[in-house]
């Protein structure tokens, strides 16, 4: 298929040029000869290098969008501290062994020389994060219209391994056991979004994890309100944080949360020098544990903006290439044109023009072409980069900084293109011009 494209637009391309040449008047180019004056480009060959620069200048103006996204979500505040954390996943196919092994790993794993906290995490901040549908205590529901807010199973130093923010009341402690009053906790998005200018310590909220074999419009287990997190994105940098809420991973009656957790690590130096030590203790509690993924947080952050980072490297590659291209286009015209009027030149030159006048000259002349591309590729990307929206953050589409940038880029590439050119022209002999042919 690539290969019948590529003749098939060599064909098409090839049209054009084949039809012109084909009414070619010999004997009048012949008279005419290389004695030209006039403009640095005709009619068609002017119309498509402006055709090639606004092409150039909207695919430019894409990925400086998309670069400015990419950016500005490298910088966002996660609501947690990814360096100095290791996390590893790990799955069990008993929830009996399983309620026995994880408590062990986890206590184990923080008296690890190096090594300041350790905790478990159903949910990986930043990358995913698993359901639950809710329930209010403290007012009617509706069992038609349930919301669904982000949810997670934790054990009760989580918040304090991958550094996130008490708000307001407390973290869960040891004694938040099964046999404890089942609570919850919940971040500032959920707060603000069902209890709006109110203290929501206290309040009682039916927790269901969806697609734990339970009915969400049942009776979910009433769970009291003990503290209040900063937001924590859970489902991509890029994203807004959602509502979302936190349990004792020892308070799951349906032991769903046992088929696996990710372990996080706080340490004291880099990551991976406990990486090895994890790994051994995991295999001394259960020589037969699999370990999924071991990773540093800041890796999985950097793995989960690979669709921006692939989306900015393909758009950038073709906007670097088009813009090679115009640069090729602009300097093989201007030069063709003035090799065309070196005779022209001299007849400038001899009736008194100077060398700057010539200069300026083949610079004004390839500018207007330069400046009518770039103005057209501006409109046009006013226009297309509004179908983008989805693929930015953090910046609009018709970004005044994006568009300027790449207007003042394209001028500087527009100069250093012209230059050549314009130089070969100020040093024409206007003796030797005369005599040109």
């Amino acid at each position: 298929f690539a290969f019948l494209v590529t003749v098939l637009t060599g064909l098409l391309l090839a049209l054009a040029p084949s039809a012109a040449s084909s009414k070619l008047d010999v004997i009048t180019k012949l008279k005419v000869g290389r004695y030209q004056a006039g403009s640095i480009a005709g009619p068609r060959s002017g119309l498509l290098l402006v055709s090639e620069i606004c092409l150039a200048v909207v695919l430019s103006i894409a990925a400086g969008l998309l670069l400015r996204s990419f950016q500005q979500a490298e910088r966002l505040d996660p609501g947690f501290l990814p360096d100095h954390l290791l996390a590893t996943y790990l799955r069990a196919n008993d929830w009996r062994v399983a309620r026995l092994f994880f408590p062990q790993l986890v206590e184990q794993t923080a008296a690890l020389p190096g090594v300041s906290a350790a905790a478990l995490g159903k949910c990986m901040p930043g990358v995913y994060a698993p359901s639950a549908a809710l329930l209010f205590g403290d007012r009617p529901n509706d069992p038609l219209n349930v919301p669904t807010v982000e949810a997670c199973w934790i054990s009760s130093d989580f918040f304090k391994a991958i550094g996130a923010r008490l708000v307001n009341g407390r973290f869960f402690s040891a004694r938040d056991d099964a046999s404890a009053p089942p609570v919850v906790i919940v971040n500032q998005a959920l707060a603000e979004s069902y209890w709006p200018g109110q203290d929501p310590i206290g309040k009682k909220i039916g927790v269901d994890y969806v697609g734990a074999g339970r009915n969400t419009t049942g009776a979910p287990r009433f769970r009291q309100v003990v503290g209040i997190v900063a937001n924590v994105k859970q489902k991509g940098l890029d994203l807004p944080a959602e509502p979302a809420l936190y349990t004792p991973y020892l308070q799951d009656e349906t032991n769903h949360a046992f088929a696996g957790f990710n372990l996080f690590v706080r340490t004291i130096g880099p990551p991976t020098s406990v990486a090895g030590t994890v790994r051994v203790l995991v295999h001394s509690l259960r020589s037969d544990q699999p370990i999924d993924v071991m990773q540093t947080m800041n890796d999985a952050l950097f793995r989960a903006l690979a669709p921006r980072r692939l989306s900015l490297v393909l758009v950038g590659s073709f906007a670097a290439l088009a813009l090679s291209l115009s640069a090729i286009g602009i300097f093989g015209m201007i030069a063709y044109a003035v090799s065309q009027r070196t005779h022209e030149f001299g007849v400038r030159m001899a009736l008194g023009a100077r060398r700057r006048d010539v200069v300026q000259l083949v610079l004004g002349e390839g500018f207007k072409i330069v400046t009518a591309g770039v103005f057209a590729g501006i409109a046009a990307s006013f226009a297309l980069t509004r179908f983008m929206r989805s693929l930015l953050y953090g910046v609009g589409p018709n970004d005044p900084l994006t568009f300027a940038v790449v207007a003042v880029l394209f001028a500087l590439v527009a100069l250093a293109a012209c230059y050549i050119p314009a130089r070969r022209a100020m040093r024409v002999d206007p003796m030797v011009a005369l005599r040109y042919e």
